[in-house]
């Protein structure tokens, strides 16, 4: 590979570091006393560090990179609706957690406590959003043919886990008087489609665009990766389509939506970012920089609002 510039950016450790400390004064600029955003942060950072350790322990990168949490954080950071909302800041933690459980139990022995452990944090994740229940055949489908783990042992233990949580929030809105429907109706309706505000809907397609070009470029180019690594982010892909269908059925759900999909997203971008070769990658690497450094100025300083005067 050559010594670009791009090569020693995604390569360097201080890369990590130096979006890290971005991320937090951009989050946290003129705010340092909003509990609500300091916990959102807090969370948002314990994601990056469970995609850092994942990519550590199951070896996505064929070169030490630490592109997939930079990327997150960098994902994280433009999506300033996102800043405020904690419930989507812990969904986004939980997937990581499912996904940091279920990738490094490939082909284990005994992996009954990393598929409770998944299915556990997949749990709260599906408290936090219902729709994410649908997600669950996919997940066994992703332990049988991606991490090659799917038992009798393992989907009992994954039922538990799913169940757990479920369980916890039964039983807290019965002491609170909740009637149980109230958590469900808002997702029974029809879709509901509607032009989002422009800060998002612009988000949502910058975001889109990058995923699929990086899912185009790990197609091409997995044939270069170790085993465990292919399986491991063709599962991630898998989530990401089965998370395009949920985006259609309730499309009026951005914030929680965009949540799981950078969690999901951010380690096939850091491995195209990492990882992209010829001329025409390296060119597509600088733009989608550029874009993303301008959609995260743009989101966070509220520039759309001064656009939109012209």
């Amino acid at each position: 590979m050559r010594n670009t510039l791009r090569n020693r950016i995604t390569q360097s450790d201080g890369t990590l570091v130096v979006i890290l400390f971005a991320t937090v004064f951009i989050w946290m600029a003129g705010q340092w006393l909003v509990w609500q955003r300091a916990l959102c942060l807090f969370a948002i950072l314990l994601s990056a560090y469970l995609i850092l350790e994942m990519n550590n322990r199951c070896h996505l990168m064929r070169e030490r990179s630490r592109m997939m949490s930079t990327s997150f954080l960098i994902l994280a950071a433009c999506m300033s609706f996102l800043h405020t909302d904690l419930l989507c800041c812990l969904l986004a933690l939980a997937l990581s957690a499912t996904n940091f459980s279920l990738l490094t139990a490939y082909q284990q022995r005994e992996p009954v406590w990393n598929a409770a452990a998944a299915f556990l944090a997949f749990g709260v994740g599906v408290c936090i959003f219902p729709p994410l229940i649908l997600a669950v055949p996919v997940l066994w489908f992703g332990c049988h043919h991606h991490m090659q783990i799917l038992s009798a042992r393992v989907w009992r233990a994954s039922l538990f886990g799913l169940l757990l949580p479920a369980l916890y929030t039964f039983i807290y809105i019965v002491w609170k008087g909740i009637p149980p429907q109230d958590l469900v109706t808002p997702y029974l309706h029809r879709p509901l489609y509607s032009w989002p505000p422009l800060p998002i809907l612009v988000s949502a397609a910058v975001l889109l665009v990058i995923a699929f070009w990086s899912i185009a470029h790990f197609g091409r180019t997995s044939y270069k990766d170790n085993t465990r690594a292919r399986l491991s982010l063709e599962m991630l892909t898998m989530e990401f389509y089965f998370l395009l269908i949920l985006a259609a059925l309730y499309p009026d759900h951005v914030a929680p939506l965009t949540a799981c999909v950078i969690v999901i997203t951010a380690p096939i971008i850091g491995h195209y970012a990492a990882l992209a070769e010829s001329r025409l990658q390296n060119f597509f690497f600088w733009l989608f920089t550029f874009i993303l450094f301008a959609l995260i100025l743009f989101n966070n300083l509220g520039l759309w609002t001064i656009l939109s005067t012209f």
